[in-house]
C-alpha cells in the first residue's frame, strides 16, 4: 500500500520496489482527485494507480516556463495497470473541462 494514501482497494497483483526508490520518501500528497467518490465507489483502480494518479494530478497542476503544463512519467514495470492509470487521468483531466489528451 502507498505510504501517504489510503485510497482505494489494494493492488491485485504483488508490486515490488526497488531498494534504491524505497529508501527515498515521496512528497506530501496535496492534491484531491474530483472523481474520489467514482474511484471509492466502483474500485476501478487500485490504492498504487490511485497513488499514480493523485502524484501526475499534483505535477499537472505545475506549468513549465513555456506555459505548458508539466508532465509526469510513469515507470511502472509490466502488469501494473498504466493504461488503466491513464484512463484515470483522462477522466480526472475531463472532470476539469480539459477534453484534450
Amino acid at each position: 500500500r502507498p505510504s501517504k494514501l489510503s485510497i482505494g482497494p489494494p493492488h491485485p497483483d504483488p508490486v515490488v520496489e526497488t531498494s534504491s526508490l524505497s529508501a527515498v520518501q515521496p512528497p506530501e500528497p496535496t492534491y484531491v482527485p474530483k472523481i474520489k467518490n467514482e474511484l471509492e465507489c466502483f474500485k476501478s483502480l487500485s490504492c498504487l494507480q490511485i497513488e499514480t494518479l493523485v502524484y501526475a494530478c499534483q505535477r499537472h497542476l505545475q506549468h513549465i516556463p513555456n506555459g505548458d503544463r508539466a508532465g509526469f512519467f510513469i515507470g511502472d514495470g509490466a502488469g501494473v495497470g498504466k493504461g488503466r492509470t491513464v484512463a484515470g487521468l483522462i477522466w480526472e483531466n475531463w472532470h476539469h473541462g480539459r477534453k484534450k489528451a
